[in-house]
């Protein structure tokens, strides 16, 4: 949901307040996911559930900084495009790997027949994030939005630690 929150109403942010044209938004949005892709294959090539665990922590931690140094983007013009493209490159290969490891440990926490719903939050957490990010960032501006993805990164997170370790204690 954080993440559709920030990124929904991002390209509007890129083009209206740093003045960017879309064809830049558009290629800073491409390298991101393209960033993803090799996070993707990196994650599915290297991954180890025993290692996985204690790094998932530190990703969630990257991307909260990740998605807080979006607001540097506007505080410092002269590298703005510069500064959000790295950012948007960090953010979608952090997300890949945020992503593998928590699918992964979902399925090995939760019980047969049950691990389908952990894809279903996803999907409804994408769904309400993008339609709560815009009318934040309009009712509220761009930069109190980040704030609460900032925030919210690391708190989902914990959610997600205690509803998965609250359903194996209880099988």
């Amino acid at each position: 949901m954080a993440t559709s929150i920030l990124f929904t109403p991002l390209p509007v942010f890129f083009s209206r307040d740093l003045a960017l044209p879309a064809s830049i938004v558009f290629a800073i949005y491409a390298l991101n996911s393209g960033a993803g892709v090799i996070g993707y294959f990196l994650a599915g090539s290297k991954f180890n559930i025993n290692k996985e665990k204690p790094a998932l922590n530190k990703i969630v931690i990257f991307r909260s900084i990740l998605a807080f140094s979006l607001i540097s983007v506007a505080w410092i013009p002269a590298y703005n495009l510069t500064l959000a493209t790295l950012i948007l490159i960090l953010m979608g290969f952090a997300y890949a790997l945020f992503i593998v490891s928590t699918l992964s440990l979902s399925m090995e926490l939760m019980p047969q027949g049950k691990t389908g719903l952990f894809n279903v939050l996803v999907g409804l957490g994408g769904a309400c994030g993008s339609f709560v990010g815009p009318f934040l960032a309009e009712v509220f501006g761009f930069y109190k939005c980040v704030y609460g993805v900032w925030f919210s990164f690391p708190n989902c997170f914990c959610c997600f630690q205690n509803v998965c370790l609250a359903e194996v204690y209880s099988t």
